[in-house]
């Protein structure tokens, strides 16, 4: 929080810039679904012309939330070692557990879309473009684009809900989780 708070003042004690855009990264709440198709996002576009990107996605756990704003990437392993030249592979990841999940990102520097593919724990990496065969090394973190494009935003974190409603309810992980994105703005 002090580092937050650090980039925020700037010259006089008390000032704080206003970012030219922010990014909204959490579940439901912070999709949308505040009543009558309100977001904290449209909100603040709507009453102080902030560009907002909204990160939200319903049903999503921290480490999920943490995986798609890459403060905790999704460390994969793929069937067969290797990205193919073209198409899609499959991974499996023990550091995320979802039933939903896509994000667009690079794996051992090939980009592509990471998805779930029905089950909690095996997800397909579909390459973007075709290739040459990629060999990629077991727990290779996946490096989402919408993170890393918005690590200079004004940042809103809205995370922790369902890990307690509806996720193991291990509070140290969502902490870990949440801190893992803060400190990710300020790498």
């Amino acid at each position: 929080m002090a580092a937050f708070a650090r980039r925020m003042l700037s010259g006089a004690a008390g000032r704080y810039d206003i970012p030219a855009e922010f990014a909204i990264w959490g579940s439901s709440s912070a999709q949308g679904y505040l009543g009558g198709g309100v977001s904290v996002g449209s909100e603040l576009q709507a009453r102080f012309g902030i560009p907002t990107y909204n990160g939200g996605v319903g049903g999503q756990w921290s480490t999920h939330i943490a995986a798609r704003q890459g403060g905790r990437p999704a460390l994969l392993s793929l069937s067969g070692g290797s990205i193919p030249a073209s198409g899609t592979i499959a991974a499996t990841t023990p550091t995320m557990h979802i039933l939903s999940f896509s994000a667009t990102g690079s794996l051992q520097g090939v980009n592509g879309t990471l998805a779930s593919s029905g089950d909690l724990t095996t997800y397909q990496f579909t390459r973007s473009v075709s290739g040459s065969v990629t060999g990629v090394p077991n727990d290779t973190p996946f490096i989402p684009t919408q993170g890393s494009q918005r690590r200079a935003n004004g940042t809103i974190i809205w995370s922790g809900k369902n890990d307690i409603t509806s996720g193991s309810g291990n509070m140290t992980i969502c902490a870990e989780s949440v801190d893992s994105m803060v400190a990710y703005l300020f790498a």
